[in-house]
């Protein structure tokens, strides 16, 4: 199957959903910039975007503005920018509120 292939509706799907994260990297910037280099408190870390999140707003870093969309923006953002590398393993989320889902473990590159 061909995961670049248009969605049933005849949109781009893949198109769409970087226009709507360039929507929020535009609204938060300047958060943005801070979050990532945040990064460097936590380099050679190895876990999941979540514990990695925690790890950072533990350790003083502002939560974002909607926090419902804008960590994704910043996950995206990190690997793009080779801050957040994949491992090829997964882990499970572990607060309550993320039910415990099996997702990407990364390595912090700061």
């Amino acid at each position: 199957m061909d995961n670049d292939q248009d969605d049933l509706f005849g949109g781009d799907a893949k198109a769409a959903k970087q226009a709507a994260i360039n929507r929020i990297i535009e609204r938060i910037g300047p958060w943005l910039e801070r979050a990532i280099g945040a990064l460097v408190l936590v380099n050679g870390f190895v876990g999941t975007t979540e514990a990695i999140r925690l790890r950072l707003v533990g350790m003083g870093l502002e939560p974002p503005p909607d926090p419902n969309h804008d960590w994704g923006a910043w996950t995206t953002a990190a690997i793009k920018r080779e801050k957040l590398i994949p491992t090829g393993r997964y882990g499970h989320t572990t607060t309550e509120r993320s039910h415990n889902r099996k997702v990407p473990v990364y390595r912090v590159r700061a």
